[in-house]
């Protein structure tokens, strides 16, 4: 049995799953891995990294494919531990070292704030969250799965994450970081993501000529997603 599951949702983003694979590759987690990657689009994508590929084919519907490729992911895992990896996100080296340290003491765990660049127009927009992370921030204990689950069969809404921290791990113990491992890219090339800021237009601040708010969160990797 692995020491830590990735789950990450797919469909139609070849280029953004690319680097998907960079950044997990790359990272400093020593522990033994099962990444599963549950597939929605039209073309599967290039898993290259050992993924357990579920090819599960289109759904027209944005929503409902995330929604059944998350739930039928979140049936294949085999270990205690679970981290949500976006495909379209960056991820910095040591973001499994982390996530999986903060939970040697809770049962979620997870990065504050939020924050999003749009690569497409250059626009960023960090939020005020402090009460849960995104999804593609958080990770949890197993023993909060079949409650996720359950949770996700209940509330058709888009927002898994405020499902799972408000409503499935209300009383469980519970971490926060305020830290910036994780940087949610909207505007990559492919299908376009359920999140805010997909959108080119009225998404955030304007980042300035040079980049400097793209180089001051991701570093040397901008030169990647640019």
């Amino acid at each position: 049995m692995a020491d830590l599951t990735l789950i990450t949702c797919t469909a139609d983003r070849p280029e953004a799953f690319q680097l998907c694979e960079r950044w997990m590759a790359r990272q400093t987690y020593r522990g033994s891995i099962q990444w599963i990657v549950a597939d929605g689009g039209e073309t599967p994508a290039n898993c290259t990294r050992g993924q357990q590929h579920l090819i599960l084919g289109p759904e027209p519907d944005p929503l409902k494919n995330f929604r059944r490729n998350l739930t039928v992911a979140l049936e294949h895992v085999e270990s205690r531990l679970i981290a949500f990896i976006e495909d379209d996100d960056w991820y910095a080296p040591d973001w499994l070292e982390a996530v999986t340290g903060w939970l040697a003491n809770a049962d979620i765990a997870g990065e504050i704030p939020a924050r999003y660049y749009n690569v497409a127009s250059r626009r960023y927009h960090e939020h005020a969250n402090g009460t849960h992370a995104s999804l593609c921030q958080t990770a949890m204990r197993s023993s909060l799965l079949w409650s996720l689950l359950t949770a996700i069969e209940c509330d058709r809404g888009p927002f898994v994450d405020r499902t799972l921290w408000d409503q499935v791990a209300a009383s469980s113990r519970q971490r926060l970081e305020r830290s910036c491992r994780v940087i949610g890219m909207k505007g990559v090339h492919g299908r376009a993501g359920l999140g805010i800021g997909h959108a080119r237009h009225h998404f955030g601040k304007i980042d300035g000529p040079d980049l400097p708010v793209l180089k001051a969160w991701i570093g040397k990797d901008m030169d990647e997603i640019k």
